[in-house]
């Protein structure tokens, strides 16, 4: 059962989301995103550093005990592809950095429409190689990611594995959207729960993305799902139980396994879409965002 905490804060919510869901234009969405989402909790005291990594507008934020770490988290917020950023991301950024005590660098990849299929893509690769080239051990780098940030974790591993590049030490997934077709049986079997993501909301956030472009299905980047999952590095992914995205998940973990990879599935009851974002209001999300980072403290080749 959901926390008091939790019910509370969807009764607060909930009237921003049907707002938000009878948005028509790109700069409404944006600009209700950032406002539902950005929170700045002084007491994380995080430092941020804006870095231009080989053109791609990035920012470091670390506590003070991990000025000097040798690890570091590279993260890729959320939000269908065309909204999303380093400021609505910040606090749960500055909460996982805290908690594995190491640097992470959060990436401001470029959106559609203005950028349409793969220029995400091409940015996230651009600043892994831009970190590999600034001497990072990939052993002491993990990727996290939520919702389309983290199916860009999963399509950025598969890129590198094709490319012979290094791979991280692990990756991680909130809420993954890895099926952009929608195909997943959760889309219709979840679409009563599920109160902040539909079915219609990611198709047309896929139109926009992807615009006149028609990618091949050998095409990693645009789905992930027909890929051999065999190379990649330890895997976790955590969903609410309620979400149509749930099978996007769940199919990650079947694949993965099946091809040897150490693969995690974290379902949490009653939980909706990337419910991490809320961990300065749910006990829910402070407890998932822990066990995420000592998955991935666990798969540092130095642990």
């Amino acid at each position: 059962m959901a926390s008091k905490e939790f019910i509370d804060l969807w009764r607060e919510l909930e009237p921003a989301m049907k707002r938000f869901h009878s948005r028509t234009e790109i700069a409404d969405f944006r600009s209700d995103w950032d406002a539902m989402f950005t929170v700045a909790d002084p007491t994380l005291a995080v430092r941020h550093e804006d870095v231009d990594a080989d053109g791609v507008p990035a920012r470091w934020i670390y506590g003070a005990d991990a000025a000097d770490s040798d690890r570091t988290i590279l993260y890729l917020h959320g939000g269908g592809f065309v909204l999303g950023s380093l400021e609505s991301h910040g606090d749960l950024m500055a909460r996982i950095s805290r908690a594995a005590r190491c640097k992470l660098l959060g990436v401001a990849y470029r959106l559609a429409p203005e950028h349409p299929f793969p220029a995400a893509n091409e940015d996230i690769e651009t600043v892994w190689n831009w970190l590999l080239a600034h001497g990072q051990d990939p052993r002491k780098a993990a990727i996290m990611g939520d919702s389309a940030g983290g199916g860009l974790v999963l399509t950025t591993a598969l890129r590198l594995r094709e490319l012979a590049r290094p791979q991280p030490a692990s990756l991680v997934m909130f809420s993954p959207w890895v099926d952009l077709t929608q195909s997943g049986n959760s889309m219709t079997r979840r679409a009563r729960v599920d109160r902040m993501v539909t079915a219609e909301i990611l198709g047309t956030m896929a139109a926009v993305y992807f615009q006149a472009c028609t990618p091949s299905p050998s095409d990693v980047r645009a789905y992930p799902l027909n890929a051999d999952f065999s190379g990649l590095a330890p895997l976790l992914a955590q969903v609410g139980a309620d979400e149509v995205l749930y099978d996007d998940a769940a199919r990650i973990i079947e694949r993965a396994s099946a091809a040897g990879v150490h693969a995690e599935l974290a379902v949490y009851a009653d939980m909706c879409h990337v419910f991490q974002l809320f961990a300065h209001r749910i006990p829910e999300a402070r407890d998932a965002i822990a066990k995420a980072v000592r998955f991935v403290l666990e798969h540092f080749d130095d642990h």
